[in-house]
């Protein structure tokens, strides 16, 4: 610009600011491919879950990330995307820097089709993504969003075109109830359009296989085939071939599919891939539950003769015949097993007055799952110790949450940690904000939220999600907190001892304290909630029995002559560990027993249905059966300062800021 045309140096100068903008693209394109991949190495570390790909690869480019409502088989959920040149992976946040991994998906020209759905009056900013693995639409917040994400799908499967050594075209018209889906792989000179538009119904691609979009589970009360009606014994299935929702009668047919081996496919599809008529009857016999007054037993003697099998003869009974699995499909058989084998697992705050009363609540898991664990206990089947390294200083308390394999733990180092436990486990936040070190910790998991009380005098609630404390609950005494309780049974509550020997109640949602109980007269060391019962275990050598709705106390009972430094408590049974190494039992008269099991102070205690487990300080466990109190096996550790466990999983903390893991 400041050089006019007839100057000797214009050409020089021309030529040399050319070379400079081109240095100058490549400076930026290498800063970008930078850039991204020090952000996949990040995202790599931050997923949690099994079976998680590497994706450290020099040519891989990230080209889009974020949160996308995925229409599932039940329903919607947000789950968080990221959009690779050659794979598509998402996963459910946990935290902004912790993702729970669900799927990848290789992406390639060939085999991928990206489809934007034109909006409906139920289907907003939609788009279809068709691969051979698995299909599904995704719904972006707003148009802009979802024409960046059709944007970069387009630049992802373009590369992927590019990349391959060879180009077809394929192209297929439909009816006029649908439109014309074009597919094509591109070559480097004439690119082909990859995105098209189509019809929410049209999800049959033609060319190379890919996976069927399915129908919701919410879209179709009977089935696409022969309209017979759905119901909690009569289960939907999905074609693997077309994707609509059939009963078993119209699906009972198998086939080897790509990517998918052999799958369930409907009655239609059958005919299709093999050629052959299936030879129908005239009419389909559905098989009726039992009735009472049937030419059977009565559905509930029925189950009550199948109460009294173990658990190997009732996976045989599922496979004897359709009569017998449809007989133990119903859900009330395995709620009522369960309630009866394992009545204080089914009234912890595990489980809340919403959960038991839910119909989806699946009792049949539950109790398999429990039934299994209490076996491998009794046989002592663990697996090989796993090594949680985070804390500065002794493990001071841990929760866990049993479904979702999520930790919590706190520590002299005045911080609470949050863990996920999948096949690789990790840390996933460090939470800080308490000025001393932390005596107790809970989680409220429905809620995404965790308590925790300090030394400082404060008890916080934080947000799993962010890993920030929202609120900060401080009393007016003033005086150091020495162990935290949280029950949501009946109403949530968080319960908290002090040094002063009282006992405080708070609402976690006003951040209010509800009543306070100052009875003991030395510090309070441990703290038991059965619903609206609190216990609670002191250094004055008693024990303290609260009714939380009365806001009174109801009993005092006197122990040994040393501190209470555990408690756990239900509605019939009591344990307390002491500082005199002795463990001590309460029935439900409050009858004491004495247990001399352990050489040095019993700082934790815990039970279930079957089994009595008690640690102490110098890393011994216990494990006796709960109903006679004979000791089972013993398992020696480092040091512990606490124990828990959940169903087939159990926690140790120890002194040297380690947490020992162990699968049973």
């Amino acid at each position: 610009e400041l050089t006019f045309l007839g100057h000797p140096d214009f050409d020089d100068v021309k030529r040399t600011l050319i070379e400079i903008k081109q240095v100058a693209i490549q400076a930026n394109q290498v800063l970008k491919e930078r850039q991204s991949t020090e952000r996949i190495i990040q995202i790599s570390k931050s997923f949690v879950g099994k079976n998680i790909p590497n994706l450290r690869d020099c040519r891989r480019i990230l080209l889009r990330e974020g949160p996308l409502i995925k229409l599932c088989r039940k329903g919607e959920e947000q789950r968080y995307f990221f959009l690779l040149n050659d794979m598509l992976i998402y996963a459910k946040e946990l935290s902004p820097s912790s993702y729970k991994f669900h799927r990848a998906l290789p992406l390639s020209s060939a085999t991928t089709k990206v489809s934007d759905l034109p909006n409906k009056s139920n289907l907003r900013n939609a788009i279809q993504i068709q691969t051979q693995a698995k299909s599904f639409l995704v719904v972006a917040d707003t148009p802009n969003i979802k024409a960046e994400w059709i944007a970069s799908f387009a630049q992802a499967l373009g590369t992927s075109a590019r990349e391959s050594t060879s180009s077809t075209t394929t192209t297929t018209t439909t009816t006029a109830a649908t439109t014309t889906t074009t597919t094509a792989t591109t070559s480097v000179t004439t690119p082909s359009p990859l995105i098209t538009r189509t019809s929410v119904l049209n999800i049959q691609p033609t060319g190379d296989f890919v996976a069927p979009v399915w129908v919701q589970d919410k879209e179709e009360n009977k089935c696409m085939l022969c309209s017979v009606q759905f119901t909690v014994i009569r289960r939907r299935h999905h074609c693997r071939k077309c994707g609509i929702l059939v009963c078993n009668s119209c699906s009972d047919y198998k086939w080897s599919l790509p990517n998918l081996g052999t799958s369930r496919v409907c009655e239609t599809c059958f005919e299709s891939l093999s050629g052959k008529l299936v030879k129908k009857s005239k009419s389909k016999k559905v098989l009726p539950l039992p009735k009472e007054n049937g030419d059977i037993l009565p559905i509930e003697l029925v189950h009550k003769i199948f109460s009294f099998l173990d658990l190997p003869s009732l996976k045989a009974a599922l496979l004897v015949c359709k009569c017998w699995s449809r007989i133990l499909a119903v859900p009330e058989f395995w709620k009522s097993m369960f309630e009866e084998q394992y009545p204080f697992s089914y009234s912890t705050k595990y489980f809340t007055i919403a959960q038991i009363k839910n119909p989806k609540t699946s009792w049949k898991h539950f109790f398999i799952a429990k039934t299994i664990s209490t076996e491998n206990w009794l046989e002592k089947r663990f697996s090989s110790p796993h090594l949680l390294s985070g804390h500065a200083g002794s493990v001071n308390c841990l929760d866990i949450e049993e479904e979702s394999d999520l930790l919590i733990s706190g520590g002299n180092d005045n911080t609470v940690r949050f863990w996920a436990l999948d096949e690789t486990p990790r840390l996933v936040s460090t939470l800080t904000g308490h000025t001393q070190k932390i005596t107790g910790v809970s989680g409220w998991w429905a809620n995404s939220k965790a308590f925790s009380s300090s030394h400082d005098a404060t008890i916080r609630m934080w947000d799993l999600h962010t890993g920030q404390s929202i609120v900060n609950f401080t009393s007016r005494e003033k005086v150091p907190m020495t162990c935290l309780g949280f029950d949501c049974k009946f109403s949530p509550k968080v319960v908290v001892g002090s040094e002063d020997g009282s006992v405080s109640i708070w609402d976690p949602n006003s951040g209010r304290q509800i009543s306070r109980f100052l009875e003991h007269t030395r510090g309070v060391d441990c703290i038991s909630i059965d619903g609206n019962r609190v216990v609670s275990g002191s250094k004055d050598c008693t024990l303290k029995l609260y009714d939380v709705e009365a806001m009174k106390l109801k009993n005092t009972i006197k122990g040994p002559s040393s501190a209470i430094l555990s408690v756990q408590f239900d509605h019939n049974f009591l344990v307390a560990g002491c500082a005199d190494n002795k463990l001590i039992t309460w029935s439900l008269r409050f009858c004491q027993k004495n247990i001399n099991c352990h050489q040095s102070e019993v700082i934790s205690v815990q039970y279930d249905e079957n089994k009595l487990v008690s640690a102490d300080s110098n890393g011994t466990v216990n494990i006796s059966n709960v109903k006679t109190l004979q000791p089972i096996y013993t398992q020696q550790f480092n040091p512990i300062t606490c124990m828990k466990f959940v169903t087939g999983k159990f926690f140790t903390g120890h002194t040297d800021g380690k947490i020992n893991f162990v699968k049973i």
